[in-house]
């Protein structure tokens, strides 16, 4: 039976864990023009630069539906609003971003946090 050589540490692994909030630094690209124009902007950890707005049309309507009831999951916002797990899921991370909604809980839910008045306010 041959011998297997001792697994060799991967260092890239070890280094990509021991910094998991570093920033990737921007891409540019020079136009026509001779101006750089930004392809790839940094990337920060949530923590550091939370986005306080979400691109998504439904995240008004998805806030005040969990509102309404009291709890927010992935799996009611997939019910009520007929979309996928995928959208429903960055739904509930752009409501926890914003404070709506607080950590994820041994039930798979989450508690909401703020009244619809309160929600307003955070929208501006």
């Amino acid at each position: 039976e041959e011998e297997q050589p001792e697994p060799v540490p991967n260092a890239e692994a070890e280094a990509a864990e021991a910094e998991p909030e570093a920033e990737i630094p921007v891409l540019e690209n020079v136009n026509e023009t001779g101006k750089k124009s930004g392809v790839l902007r940094s990337i920060f950890s949530k923590k550091d630069k939370p986005a306080k707005r979400s691109g998504d049309p439904l995240l008004d309507e998805s806030a005040a539906l969990v509102i309404e009831k009291g709890r927010a999951s992935v799996v009611f916002l997939q019910r009520r609003l007929d979309i996928g797990y995928t959208r429903a899921s960055r739904l509930i991370d752009a409501m926890e971003r914003n404070g709506l909604v607080g950590p994820l809980e041994e039930s798979g839910s989450r508690e909401v946090l703020m009244t619809v008045e309160e929600w307003e306010e955070v929208r501006g």
